[in-house]
């Protein structure tokens, strides 16, 4: 993993909070993602809780344009497709498992073909609530005790597709949600990447153009965005 503080201005991660946190979306359900049911399988496995759902939205992207160009700038060798960027809004009672995003490596051979972010857009955080992100080691390379990423506001974290990951439990009284943005980034020309990890994720959901038909794509370096085989 990869960490980056202080990534945007505090305001900025501010008003996004503010945006996200006070309107209702629609989260990623069973029904029509095969992750949530691999996951499930896992919280089974260890005598857990399962979920109906995961906690990821998608939303009008032109809110965190700004967000996305510093990505772009930050990644200049990879794609950020509007389809594979949205909010992660894990609620208290969420069940947890360690897990990887995806459970063969036949998904995606080259390790590099695909990498994770997640950004903290959260007002404030303490150490006491909870709810940071460990890290177990990489495919095939478990580990016991795990390297932890502390949610603190305006963090960035980067990590790969084959690190074993969870997010942990958290609490407060002081009405302040576990707030991130969070995405997947390709690299460019990995087309076969962003068709398994789409199907992957959202199985049958409906593409972005489709959620948000009066929205312009984010398009700032995908010229052919409407081209790929998820949006047919």
């Amino acid at each position: 993993m990869k960490i980056i503080d202080n990534f945007m201005p505090i305001e900025r991660v501010n008003e996004i909070y503010n945006f996200l946190s006070s309107r209702n979306w629609d989260f990623i359900s069973e029904l029509k993602s095969p992750t949530v049911k691999f996951q499930n399988r896992s919280l089974r496995h260890a005598g857990r809780s399962t979920n109906d759902y995961f906690p990821i939205f998608r939303f009008p992207l032109r809110h965190i344009e700004d967000f996305l160009f510093k990505i772009k700038d930050l990644y200049p060798d990879y794609m950020i497709y509007d389809d594979f960027v949205g909010g992660l809004n894990m609620p208290k009672d969420f069940s947890h498992v360690k897990h990887y995003d995806f459970f063969e490596d036949k998904h995606i051979p080259n390790k590099e073909d695909l990498i994770r972010f997640q950004f903290y857009c959260v007002p404030e955080w303490k150490p006491e609530w909870g709810g940071n992100t460990e890290f177990y080691g990489r495919w095939r390379n478990e580990k016991t005790e795990p390297d932890i990423c502390e949610i603190k506001p305006n963090r960035l974290l980067q990590f790969d597709w084959d690190e074993f990951h969870t997010g942990t439990p958290w609490d407060n009284n002081q009405g302040v949600q576990r707030m991130m943005l969070t995405g997947y980034l390709f690299k460019k020309d990995a087309d076969y990447a962003a068709n398994k990890t789409y199907r992957y994720v959202f199985g049958r959901s409906k593409p972005y153009v489709e959620l948000y038909p009066e929205e312009k794509e984010w398009t700032a370096n995908c010229p052919v965005l409407e081209s790929y085989p998820w949006k047919r």
